[in-house]
């Protein structure tokens, strides 16, 4: 099949990791994909969206720019930007001739509808959901149980939805050697005689940076202090630089705290001996999935999702959401059982290789697009 995807822009996020999943599962398959994008316009995560625009296209898929406004741009130059992008959109839709048109950012649902096209659309995260964008999908895609439910209370139809989780590349899971893993450790000065705890994101407020540190900070009152923390993402707004300093230093950590730039996580997480993921709002979040394939400890709050991705003390850890003394009460007992830890983590990786490769994701969305392209519905 000839598929396009469409999303306004590219960063490091989620979404964008999604897409190059998904596009690699596809063209494996035989299959070709194009990218509709106004590529990565976001100043603080520029880096990210290059780097993740690369991989798009070392995977196969075929980019092409379309002005697509952004929430950050003149409310007078928004609708003009619109405009031009519907045009051109669906110029490139009628060229083309796509079997599968499938969308990503909900708000540009309206494009390839009022151009007479059949569409699917994905949800990512329910709180965020556009009812009137999501209604006017051939085939609507929720990632977790919590978006699913949210389509339908907007009225989407059931028999037009489809639950299918995220998955990511089973590459995750192949073993790192013992000494490749000491290499990365000291060249990135990590120290390898600690127990490491990891974080992989945006470096902002709305993940909870702050939550972890809090709970490490009572922690380390109470005596724990063999433990580093490695946060690796890239900044969503320049005050977040900032935000985070100041995070770090009212926590006393800038002796415990390494930060990095975006990087590839895949040689990060088996550095890692536990991986928490504290934000305060999720959809499906992939670098769970990808913790749980390396074989991470993983702790989580309890968003979107938790519950379907990890079971609670069996495969990985879930704490109350935006609460401190939670997640500082799973990481005293991680910090003090090891092998506590190493047997969450592989519980995990067996979970995540059962249900969340990129392999079954393919395979579920190939039918949903066999299923649109056969609808009569428009």
């Amino acid at each position: 099949m000839k598929i396009v995807f469409i999303s306004r822009v590219l960063f490091l996020s989620g979404v964008t990791t999604h897409m190059l999943d998904l596009a690699s599962g596809l063209i494996t398959r035989g299959h070709s994909v194009t990218l509709l994008t106004a590529g990565d316009q976001f100043p603080g995560t520029r880096g990210g969206g290059k780097i993740l625009r690369r991989s798009l296209i070392d995977a196969g898929v075929s980019v092409r720019i379309i002005p697509y406004p952004t929430r950050r741009m003149a409310r007078w130059i928004y609708p003009y930007r619109m405009l031009k992008s519907f045009i051109l959109t669906a110029w490139y839709l009628r060229r083309e001739k796509f079997d599968v048109i499938h969308v990503h950012t909900p708000i540009l649902s309206f494009i390839p509808r009022f151009a007479g096209y059949k569409f699917v659309t994905t949800t990512h995260v329910a709180k965020l959901s556009l009812g009137f964008f999501h209604r006017i999908a051939t085939e609507e895609i929720a990632i977790s149980r919590e978006v699913y439910d949210d389509c339908l209370n907007r009225g989407v139809a059931p028999e037009h939805l489809t639950l299918i989780h995220n998955g990511v590349d089973r590459k995750f899971s192949e073993p790192v050697a013992d000494k490749e893993r000491e290499k990365n450790a000291r060249k990135l000065a990590i120290p390898s005689d600690k127990t490491v705890i990891g974080f992989v994101g945006t470096l902002c407020p709305r993940k909870g940076l702050d939550i972890l540190l809090t709970a490490m900070a009572r922690l380390k009152s109470e005596g724990y202090r063999n433990y580093h923390i490695v946060l690796l993402g890239n900044y969503d707004k320049e005050e977040d630089r900032a935000w985070l300093r100041e995070v770090v230093a009212e926590t006393d950590h800038e002796a415990e705290v390494s930060i990095f730039g975006y990087d590839t996580p895949r040689k990060f997480y088996p550095l890692f001996d536990i991986f928490v993921l504290p934000s305060r709002i999720e959809g499906f979040p992939l670098v769970v999935l990808e913790a749980l394939l390396s074989r991470c400890c993983v702790v989580r709050s309890g968003t979107e999702g938790a519950e379907e991705q990890i079971e609670n003390g069996k495969t990985g850890f879930i704490f109350e959401n935006e609460n401190p003394d939670s997640l500082a009460e799973v990481l005293r007992a991680l910090l003090d059982d090891p092998t506590l830890r190493a047997d969450i983590a592989a519980a995990g990786q067996a979970k995540a290789l059962r249900e969340f490769t990129s392999d079954t994701m393919t395979q579920k969305m190939l039918e949903v697009y066999r299923k649109a392209v056969n609808r009569y519905r428009i």
